[in-house]
């Protein structure tokens, strides 16, 4: 049995004291389908895991923490080992604190000391540095300098945009002309992304169109759902991880297309991307109205054959390598597992027959 957490809805206020769900990615709910092929592949394999039929239990998050965690509790009831495909922050290294986690990605860290040897092989030795308000803001800048700092790099400026309101107006003005009066072409991005981050963006985005943006690999992660972001990334520099590539597996691409609705009636994360990608009405009616009444979005009788390739950015590369690979993995350690214990069962079998027969 293995088990995931994703993040596909986004989480809304309490209604009725049940939390919301709303908005599915698409590209997102492409992990979901990653995470199925791969399973469908191995069990489709003789060669792997023989006589046994590897089982999942997928949670959505809906980036909640609680959700989040309540769902992972009920994984590791019956799994040790967790497996990720997307977290990076760098803490989950320590071995001390976290000796049974693994993951399929880099830290943040080792982003960072590539992003320095970058500027240091362009001669881009003169930089600017903005963060934002978030948690994980002063985490990434601290490291930045670090290795910055190593390779002879020299911030003319480091600034914290603060979240818009009123209050916070008048510094981000001054901020701004900190950064309009600056001399370096280079302004490197910390934080995570999120609608208050790109809207600080957005307020300063004049002041530094002429510049060079630099952005960590996680503001990738939210392209589907912020396409206003398209605008202010255009032209900068973004860190990737490697691309999967859909020709090394040729039944990914069919597996997408044949995953629709009329023949998954009950899959309801589906219908909900159906509902909201294609304006699909659903058989639940209190779905229709929450959806036509609080998010004011029309709905229609649909074919039944609408195609999850046929969303834009669904086929977006950016974790399906990884979450494919981790599941990958853990059924070869399964395997291993089940071969371990086929030959110590055996061995013991063994040792029996020659102790009552001594």
């Amino acid at each position: 049995m293995i088990g995931g957490v994703l993040t596909v809805s986004s989480s809304d206020e309490m209604v009725e004291r049940e939390l919301l769900c709303s908005d599915p990615s698409a590209q997102r709910y492409r992990y979901l389908m990653d995470f199925l092929f791969i399973i469908n592949e191995i069990n489709r394999d003789p060669a792997r895991l023989p006589n046994l039929t590897l089982g999942y239990h997928i949670y959505d998050s809906c980036g909640d923490p609680r959700k989040a965690a309540r769902s992972v509790l009920q994984i590791l009831s019956g799994t040790r080992e967790p497996i990720s495909y997307g977290a990076t922050v760098p803490s989950l290294s320590d071995r001390v604190m976290f000796p049974y986690f693994f993951r399929m990605v880099q830290s943040e860290e080792e982003e960072y000391i590539a992003l320095s040897k970058l500027l240091k092989y362009f001669g881009w030795n003169w930089v600017g540095i903005i963060q934002f308000s978030d948690s994980s803001a002063s985490r990434d800048h601290q490291l930045l300098l670090k290795y910055l700092s190593r390779e002879g790099v020299c911030a003319e400026f480091s600034i914290k945009l603060m979240e818009y309101s009123d209050e916070n107006f008048k510094k981000n003005i001054e901020r701004r002309n900190i950064i309009e009066k600056s001399s370096t072409s280079v302004v490197i991005i910390c934080g995570d992304i999120s609608s208050s981050t790109s809207d600080e963006l957005g307020h300063i985005f004049d002041s530094i169109r002429k510049k060079t943006w630099i952005f960590s690999s996680k503001w990738l992660y939210q392209q589907d759902t912020m396409h206003f972001m398209n605008i202010l990334l255009n032209g900068s520099l973004i860190f990737l991880p490697n691309r999967f590539n859909l020709s090394s597996h040729p039944k990914l691409r069919d597996f997408y297309d044949n995953f629709i609705p009329s023949k998954y009636p009950e899959d309801k994360l589906l219908e909900d991307i159906q509902m909201w990608q294609f304006s699909c009405l659903s058989k639940d009616e209190h779905k229709n109205d929450i959806l036509e009444t609080i998010y004011y979005h029309a709905l229609y009788n649909c074919s039944g054959q609408e195609k999850l390739t046929d969303i834009p950015n669904y086929l977006n590369l950016y974790h399906s390598a990884s979450l494919i690979h981790a599941v990958d993995i853990m059924s070869v350690a399964l395997q291993d597992m089940g071969n371990f214990l086929s030959i110590q069962t055996n061995e013991r079998i063994r040792n029996n027959h020659n102790y009552n027969y001594q």
